[in-house]
C-alpha cells in the first residue's frame, strides 16, 4: 500500500516510540480488562443491538470489519493498536466471535478458509483448514440426517489448524495473546443478546440432551439462558487456556482430541485419534482471474469458492453488462446476472443440499498493508442437532447433509467447500477485500465485488444495492431467492418471464447471504470498510 510522506512519517515515529502497544512483545495485553474506560459497555451495547444502521467505517492504519459481534472487531483492532499484523487482528476477531456465538453458529471444531495479502513481498495465499472426512467412514450414504443425533455426522475439524498456521506464517504478536479477549468473555461472561437467545430458546432441546451441552446452557434452576442474563463458559475458558499455551497440538494429539473422539464414539460416530493426528492445512496459490485489469483472488481447489467466483467475474466482464447499465435497473440485465451466477454454481455441480448459512466472516488490514480475508463456519444448522460439547467447544454435525459429497470426496481428505474470501490487487496493491457469510453468500459477493469494481461504487454502496440471494435447490427449478422489496415489481416480473423463477422472502430467512468489504486506495491510503445489512456485526478503522 502507497502512503502519503506525512502517513509515511507519522507510523514510523509511532513505532519508534516507547511503551507497550507498538512491538514490545512482553508488554502486549489485548485482554477486555485492560481496555479504556467505557469499551466494554459500549461495543457490549453494539453487539446487544442487530437492526441499528451499519455505517461505512474510515481509517488509514488499519481496519477490522466482522460479520458478527462489535466485541470482537473490538478485540481485533486492540490486536492492531499493539503491534499486531493483518493475520493477528483476524485470529483475534475470529477467537471471540466463536466465544459470543457459544458454538452455534461457528465452533472452535469448525473449519476455516483465509486469503492473505503478504506486503512484504506482494504475494497472495491461500490457506484451506477446512473439514476432512473421516477415514473410517465407509458407508457415508447411510450417515444419519437431522434431526436424528449421531456421532456420524461429526467431521475432523480445521479451525484451530487453520488459526495456528496462520499465526506461524504471518503472526506479529506471540500466539497466546491473541487468546486474551476470547478467554475473557469465556471466564467473565457477557450478557446474552437478542440473537445469541433466540437461538438457544429455538434449539432448547439439542442443548438439554447431554450432560455437557445442559451444563453450560442451563441456569441453577434449570432454565434456558435468556436476554441480559449473564453468560458464562468456563471450560471453554479453560481450553481455550491450554491451546494458546501449548498449541494446536492439544486438539489434534493432546487430551481434547482423545475426549472429543470418546465423545463422538460414544454417539455412533466412527473418527478416531489418526483422522485428528494426520489432519495438515493446504497452503496453495489461489485461485486467480481478472476483471477488468485487476487480479482477483480466491481460495484454491478443492475449495469451490474461487473457481466460482474468477467464472462469474469472466461471464460479467465477456457481456460488457456494466456498460449496459445496472442489473437493478432491467429485468433483461438482472437476468443475465443471474444466468452467470446460476451456471457457475454448477462447476462442479454442488452435492449438499444448500446448508451453510451459519459462519462469520472476517477482514482486517494492518498498517503495513497486510490483508486477510476470512470465513470460519460450522457449516450447518446452529449448534447442528447432536448436542455434543468437549470441554465447552461445541461439536458440528456438518456431515448430516453432505452425505453424497463425502462419498465422492473418500475417506480422509479435504471436503470441498464452496466459501469465497476474495482479495482483489491491482498493480500488485491490494484495492479491496471481501468476506460473506449466508446461503446466498456466493451471490451477494459476485454482486457486490462487481458493484465496486466495475460501477464505481463505495462498499457501502455495493452492500446496499439491490441483491438477489442464493437457490431453492430443494425445489423444481431451483428458483432464485430476492428480498422483498429490494427490486422493482416489473424487473422481477421480467426476470420470470425470461425463464428464472423467482422466490421472494423477508427479511430473517435463511435465503440471505451477507457480504462485508474493503476497499483501499492505493494513492492515498485510505481504508474503508462496512460490515453486513443485518446482524450484530461491525467496521472499524485506525
Amino acid at each position: 500500500m502507497k502512503r502519503p510522506a506525512a502517513a509515511t512519517t507519522l507510523f514510523a515515529l509511532l513505532l519508534a516510540a516507547p511503551g507497550p502497544g507498538w512491538g514490545d512483545r512482553k508488554k502486549v495485553n489485548l485482554s477486555p480488562a485492560r481496555w479504556p474506560s467505557g469499551d466494554l459497555e459500549k461495543y457490549a451495547e453494539l453487539t446487544h443491538d442487530s437492526i441499528r444502521p451499519q455505517e461505512q467505517a474510515a481509517g488509514r492504519e488499519g481496519m477490522v470489519v466482522g460479520t458478527t459481534g462489535a466485541l470482537a472487531v473490538r478485540s481485533g483492532l486492540e490486536a492492531l493498536r499493539q503491534g499486531g499484523s493483518a493475520a493477528d487482528a483476524a485470529i483475534a476477531t475470529a477467537l471471540v466471535q466463536v466465544t459470543l456465538a457459544a458454538g452455534c453458529w461457528v465452533s472452535f471444531a469448525g473449519r476455516w478458509s483465509m486469503i492473505y495479502y503478504d506486503a512484504s513481498t506482494g504475494e497472495v495465499h491461500s490457506l484451506n483448514a477446512n473439514y476432512n472426512t473421516v477415514l473410517g467412514e465407509d458407508d457415508p450414504l447411510s450417515i444419519p440426517s437431522a434431526p436424528e443425533p449421531s456421532g456420524r455426522t461429526a467431521l475432523v475439524p480445521g479451525f484451530l489448524a487453520g488459526v495456528e498456521a496462520t499465526h506461524q506464517r504471518f503472526g506479529k504478536l506471540k500466539f497466546k495473546k491473541l487468546f486474551k479477549p476470547a478467554i475473557y468473555f469465556a471466564r467473565q461472561g457477557f450478557e446474552v443478546y437478542p440473537l445469541l437467545a433466540s437461538l438457544i430458546q429455538f434449539r432448547g432441546d439439542v442443548l438439554t440432551r447431554l450432560p455437557a451441552a445442559r451444563a453450560i446452557f442451563t441456569k441453577p434452576d434449570g432454565s434456558l439462558y435468556q436476554v441480559g442474563d449473564r453468560f458464562r463458559q468456563l471450560e471453554l475458558a479453560k481450553t481455550l487456556g491450554r491451546v494458546s499455551k501449548q498449541g494446536a497440538d492439544y486438539a489434534y494429539r493432546g487430551p481434547w482430541a482423545r475426549r472429543f473422539v470418546d465423545a463422538v464414539a460414544a454417539q455412533g460416530g466412527k473418527m478416531t485419534l489418526e483422522d485428528l493426528e494426520r489432519y495438515e492445512v493446504i497452503w496453495a496459490p489461489p485461485e486467480r482471474g481478472s476483471f477488468y485489469g485487476d487480479r482477483v483472488w480466491g481460495p484454491a481447489p478443492p475449495a469451490l469458492g474461487g473457481e466460482r467466483a474468477v467464472a462469474s467475474f469472466r461471464g460479467i466482464q465477456s457481456r460488457g453488462l456494466p456498460a449496459r447499465g445496472h442489473y437493478a435497473e432491467s429485468g433483461d440485465l438482472l437476468h443475465e446476472m443471474m444466468t452467470i451466477t446460476r451456471r457457475v454454481r454448477g462447476i462442479p455441480a454442488a452435492a449438499s443440499r444448500g446448508f451453510g448459512g451459519h459462519s462469520d466472516g472476517v477482514i482486517a488490514v494492518d498498517a503495513e498493508g497486510n490483508v486477510a480475508t476470512v470465513v470460519h463456519t460450522i457449516n450447518t444448522d446452529a449448534w447442528g442437532s447432536t448436542g455434543i460439547f468437549v470441554d465447552g467447544v461445541s461439536i458440528p454435525d456438518s456431515a448430516w447433509f453432505q452425505q453424497q459429497r463425502i462419498a465422492d470426496t473418500g475417506p480422509g481428505n479435504r471436503l470441498p467447500e464452496p466459501s469465497n474470501p476474495l482479495i482483489v490487487t491491482r498493480k500488485g496493491e491490494p484495492v479491496l477485500a471481501s468476506s460473506a457469510i449466508g446461503a446466498g453468500l456466493f451471490e451477494v459477493t459476485i454482486q457486490a465485488v462487481a458493484n465496486a469494481l466495475a460501477w464505481g461504487m463505495s462498499p457501502i454502496e455495493a452492500r446496499d444495492a439491490p441483491a438477489y440471494h442464493g437457490v431453492d435447490s430443494l425445489t423444481d427449478g431451483q428458483p432464485q431467492f430476492v428480498r422483498r422489496g429490494d427490486f422493482d415489481d416489473q424487473v422481477i416480473d421480467r426476470v420470470r418471464e425470461l425463464g428464472i423463477p423467482v422466490r421472494l422472502f423477508s427479511d430473517g430467512d435463511g435465503a440471505a447471504g451477507t457480504w462485508i468489504g474493503v476497499t483501499i486506495d492505493p494513492d492515498t491510503g485510505e481504508i474503508l470498510g462496512v460490515a453486513g445489512r443485518r446482524l450484530n456485526g461491525w467496521a472499524e478503522g485506525l
